[in-house]
């Protein structure tokens, strides 16, 4: 997961964002818990235009039980919510901020 991250992070810093997109992926396939790859693969989808997908893929953490967070995960949670929420509010579907 950590180098496939890495990889990520250079192809978006780069402005290749379909090579960050697949970079991510394989992060995320290898490091489900790891939630600094969810947040920049949607990040990297929401800049490509897929704003269906990146949804999808903040909603996966917003609506997983986390019982274990850690200071720091709860950092990371946090900024997902504040993402997906701020597309919600972009997209005008006020009523799935409810759900958050």
């Amino acid at each position: 997961g950590p180098i496939y991250f890495t990889l990520g992070n250079a192809k978006y810093a780069a402005g290749r964002l379909n090579a960050a997109r697949k970079a991510y992926a394989s992060a995320r396939s290898l490091d489900v818990d790891n939630l600094r790859i969810h947040s920049n693969l949607g990040v990297v989808l929401q800049n490509m235009g897929r704003t269906e997908e990146a949804a999808e893929v903040w909603q996966q953490v917003v609506q997983r039980d986390h019982p274990d967070f850690d200071q720091g995960r709860i950092g990371d949670y946090c900024r997902i919510a504040v993402l997906l929420g701020a597309l919600y509010r972009d997209q005008g579907e006020v009523q799935q901020l409810h759900r958050l």
